[in-house]
């Protein structure tokens, strides 16, 4: 009986730890100011941050029909161009389609351009923009300038015989108060850990950090501090990464029309002596991002089941 106890302790810790990872948390940006002349500097309720039209180059060193071959996603400039990227019209490595490959341009390609509202309130964006067409940022108000968010990325994985796993790389997310992107800050960084491919669906997963440059530093200020909040446990992103606990996930869900490419899709660089180079595939994705947060009764309950496990083990040790 003892090891049906804890077997059960266990496996309902693993369920809890499970359940809490599946569901996005509710949360709130705060921007310091006060757009909609309410007392609040904060948006309303936020299930989710969508993104449409995204400039995404994927990079192959090798053949990507071949499994195990290294793939880079990217929307860095100096990244694509460290790989031999250009941009213009090129000829597909079937011999006959045309391509258009070009850089990412600020800010359409690069912006985050919703903020999905709890449906079940009144949405306040206070003073959220797309940067695109009118709804540009650092438009002034008498509360403010007009602001949003931007992003890059590298993504770091490898081709099975059916799609590509990623392991590795990171999301950096900005706070853009300025039409032209002049003096954007990094409000964010998104480390990759692991991904899932349903069919044409990709599922890309990691975790929540403010160690920017991946150096074992808090890179994060007071304003970036209080940027996220969580409504759940009523505690910023910040203070969930800052003590030390994983607890803040994220996953976006976005698709890849075929998951591995077709050799229509494809171009080849070449280097100055004329060799073949590394292969590229452009394409345009739409998407969201959501965030985790364990609930404090997930995470009480979770603790409850490890402390059953922990009296079992000191039972057994009695005996």
């Amino acid at each position: 009986m003892t090891t049906s106890f804890r077997s059960k302790a266990l496996a309902a810790a693993i369920t809890l730890a499970a359940v809490s990872a599946a569901n996005a948390s509710p949360f709130v940006i705060n921007n310091g100011q006060d757009f909609g002349n309410n007392g609040s500097s904060s948006t309303s309720s936020i299930k989710s941050l969508g993104f449409t039209g995204t400039t995404a180059t994927s990079i192959y060193l090798g053949n990507p029909a071949v499994a195990g071959t290294s793939v880079i996603d990217t929307n860095i400039a100096s990244e694509m161009s460290a790989f031999g990227f250009t941009a213009g019209s090129k000829v597909a490595m079937d011999g006959l389609t045309p391509l258009t490959f070009a850089f990412p341009t600020f800010a359409g390609p690069l912006n985050i351009d919703a903020l999905n509202n709890d449906p079940s309130g009144v949405a306040d964006e206070n003073g959220f923009a797309t940067g695109v067409g009118t709804n540009k940022y650092g438009v002034v108000s008498p509360e403010g300038k007009t602001w949003g968010l931007t992003y890059q990325y590298k993504l770091l994985g490898q081709t099975t015989a059916t799609d590509v796993q990623y392991t590795g790389g990171f999301l950096d997310i900005f706070y853009q108060t300025d039409a032209n992107g002049a003096g954007a800050k990094q409000v964010l960084r998104l480390n990759v850990t692991g991904s899932q491919f349903q069919g044409v669906n990709l599922n890309l997963l990691g975790l929540v950090s403010f160690d920017f440059d991946d150096d074992g530093d808090n890179d994060a200020d007071a304003f970036v501090q209080s940027f996220w909040k969580d409504e759940l446990t009523n505690k910023s992103f910040y203070e969930h990464w800052s003590n030390g606990s994983n607890s803040a996930k994220w996953a976006i869900n976005t698709n890849v029309v075929p998951p591995i490419p077709t050799l229509s899709q494809l171009w080849q660089s070449t280097d100055a002596n004329g060799n073949p180079g590394a292969l590229f595939r452009q394409s345009t994705l739409n998407g969201t991002l959501e965030f985790t947060v364990p609930e404090p009764g997930s995470l009480a309950l979770f603790g409850l089941a490890l402390a059953g496990m922990g009296f079992v083990r000191r039972k057994q040790s009695g005996k």
